[in-house]
């Protein structure tokens, strides 16, 4: 999640990669192709993938409306970004779309973004929810409907959740947020009104009505 931009091919970065006539800087191939509308509407069926550069996706099917500049993605999406050399990101979703106008993205169907360390393996996060929604110019990610952030030995949970790419942090709010972390003598659960994690610094601030519970092995 270090670069909005590239996470995922299919609608994170199809804002870059369009131009006056529709997407171009990719390369895209599939079994089959089908133009319609003088080449308006362009469908791409069957093992569907698209590169650029260090980043590629893939999917059953994907559509490109050209004059809207709008994008649709169906079936077992897998988009990674290995552009970074710290660390890679995967994105796994069954539906996605891009519109250009908005230069804002949707991520449905079981949508997970993984963001692993490439020093240190066991450094990995995850964040899923419902519904992810990618707002390419501010560079932030929002996730509605059961939210959850897993790392190590802590998992996070909350109805919505805000990344900002730039600050990179994370913000959950609503259900009340909760955060369970696992340790040697036991477990412990906490709950705020918002819960802010610093992705690179492996920080938690809690915020409001903070409690916690704690449970012996």
């Amino acid at each position: 999640m270090r670069k909005i931009g590239m996470i995922a091919l299919l609608i994170l970065s199809a804002g870059s990669v369009y131009g006056k006539e529709g997407i171009d800087e990719l390369v895209i191939t599939a079994k089959t192709m089908v133009a319609e509308q003088q080449g308006k509407i362009i469908t791409f069926i069957g093992n569907v993938r698209m590169e650029k550069g260090k980043v590629f996706a893939t999917a059953d099917r994907v559509m490109e409306y050209r004059e809207k500049k709008r994008l649709t993605a169906s079936g077992r999406i897998h988009c990674v970004d290995d552009s970074s050399e710290d660390t890679q990101t995967e994105v796994f979703a069954d539906r996605a779309e891009y519109c250009g106008e908005g230069d804002f993205g949707v991520l449905k169907g079981n949508p997970r973004i993984y963001r692993v360390d490439k020093n240190d393996g066991e450094n990995r996060l995850e964040v899923k929810g419902d519904v992810v929604s990618v707002f390419s110019k501010e560079k932030k990610v929002v996730i509605e409907n059961n939210a959850e952030v897993n790392r190590r030995d802590m998992k996070a949970t909350s109805r919505r959740l805000d990344y900002d790419s730039g600050e990179k942090k994370i913000v959950m709010t609503e259900g009340p947020p909760r955060i369970y972390v696992k340790t040697e003598g036991g477990n412990a659960e906490y709950s705020a009104e918002k819960i802010i994690l610093f992705v690179d610094e492996q920080r938690v601030i809690m915020e409001n009505n903070v409690n916690g519970f704690f449970y012996a092995e």
